[in-house]
């Protein structure tokens, strides 16, 4: 079962540094070199210089660990008093124009083995981005951002104590292009037993932070090897229920382009013996309007192809392409938008290796239907966010998503709370 506890975190002085919104940064994912240099634009001090170094080898990776320490020996960064968790509440517009407000807190999480205990994956890893993590864990000591994960609240009992918490005065506040984060620090022992009891009853599945969490996993394994069994045994952790109706999860679009030779009227024609083919146009439609079905419904998947039109496709029957899709995936897995698109259409109707052909990822509907306009890609594929049920059904099955399936939005800030694994 999963364990939560509070912590002793570690914040901005703001008498130090100013404005918490010019100090906080999105997580280092997602950041490119023009946007950290545009939050350094902002405050020197922004967390970005640590959970972002730039330089070459292992130098980067100590400058950060030094400037870590030194920000907390002069007071930029300071421990708060006594343990507690984070209650973080997270106001914001979702992509189609509507207020939403998502809210969660901050602790420490005992580590499980990922995927044999009460902590599930949804996403494949990779080495690079976990020997990047793990080289700034070792020189900083530290818990810069925490890892995303859901947790089931089926009946909302934890909605009074959220409540009752935000009606006092936030700890901290951050408004940035996002939206507005606030942070309350919740140290009274009811509300944390309360937080407790909730989490421990469902398996736990990771949103975001997959490679910080293996990464977490790895540095604990080289504390114990030295005899060391302290705070790497936890992992600070941004929790927040999968029940939400304002948990937003944003489908990446798939941006394709085809080989010179690719036939796409012959691709179309294959297209209609499979799926109910609507046209709906030759000019921008509200695609994302038209998927706006429920997920349980029969599949569907917008699409616009270059000098064709728009087009609405919907499956036929699943007993048609079912051998198609990989048998030794979890039906779960099998029967999700992305896998029909990629396994079905781009693998089988259209004939094509995903090796041949260049997809680029886009969460934004506009920037697909862009690219087709300009010429600069032959067809964009417009598909339905998964939702957290299938996230979970996948995961609980022992599978993951298909690559780039899924992006929670917003993305918790960096530098809100941080967390000490050597005090």
């Amino acid at each position: 079962m999963a364990i939560i506890n509070p912590i002793r975190g570690i914040r901005y002085n703001s008498e130090k540094v100013g404005a918490l919104e010019t100090v906080v940064a999105p997580p280092y994912d997602v950041i490119t070199p023009e946007g950290r240099a545009h939050l350094l634009s902002k405050n020197l001090f922004n967390v970005v210089r640590i959970d972002l170094p730039i330089g070459d080898g292992d130098a980067k990776y100590r400058y950060a660990g030094s400037l870590w320490r030194r920000w907390r020996e002069s007071g930029v960064l300071v421990r708060d008093p006594a343990p507690a968790l984070y209650f973080l509440e997270e106001r914001y517009v979702t992509p189609s124009g509507k207020p939403a407000v998502r809210r969660g807190f901050i602790g420490a999480l005992v580590l499980e083995e990922i995927g044999k205990g009460s902590v599930l994956p949804h996403e494949r890893t990779f080495a690079g981005p976990k020997a990047d993590r793990l080289r700034l864990m070792e020189e900083t000591l530290a818990n810069l951002s925490p890892v995303f994960l859901l947790y089931r609240d089926p009946t909302d009992e934890l909605g009074g104590t959220y409540a009752r918490v935000a009606s006092a005065p936030p700890d901290a506040e951050a408004q940035t292009a996002g939206g507005t984060s606030r942070m309350w620090r919740v140290t009274d022992t009811g509300d944390i037993r309360r937080v407790a009891e909730v989490v421990r009853r469902y398996p736990l599945i990771i949103a975001d932070g997959h490679h910080r969490y293996e990464t977490a996993i790895r540095f604990r394994d080289q504390q114990r090897a030295m005899g060391i069994r302290g705070a790497a045994e936890s992992l600070m952790v941004y929790l927040c229920s999968s029940d939400d109706p304002n948990l937003t999860i944003l489908p990446p679009h798939r941006v394709v382009t085809f080989p010179p030779s690719f036939d796409v009227g012959g691709f179309l024609s294959r297209l209609d013996e499979y799926f109910a083919v609507t046209r709906i146009g030759a000019t921008s439609p509200n695609l994302a309007g038209l998927l706006k079905v429920d997920t349980a419904e029969s599949y569907k998947i917008g699409m616009w192809v270059k000098n064709h039109g728009v087009f609405l496709l919907g499956l036929r029957s699943w007993e048609r392409v079912a051998e198609w899709i990989d048998p030794q995936r979890s039906p779960a897995w099998r029967k999700l938008d992305v896998s029909l698109l990629h396994e079905v259409i781009l693998q089988r109707i259209a004939g094509v290796s995903e090796n041949d052909v260049n997809i680029r990822y886009t969460v934004d509907p506009e920037d697909g239907c862009s690219a087709v306009v300009s010429g600069s890609a032959d067809i964009f594929f417009l598909i339905r966010a998964p939702s957290a049920a299938q996230i979970a059904a996948v995961a609980e099955a022992g599978d993951v998503m298909p690559h780039k399936s899924t992006y929670f939005s917003p993305k918790p800030l960096t530098g809100m709370v941080m967390r000490s694994l050597s005090d």
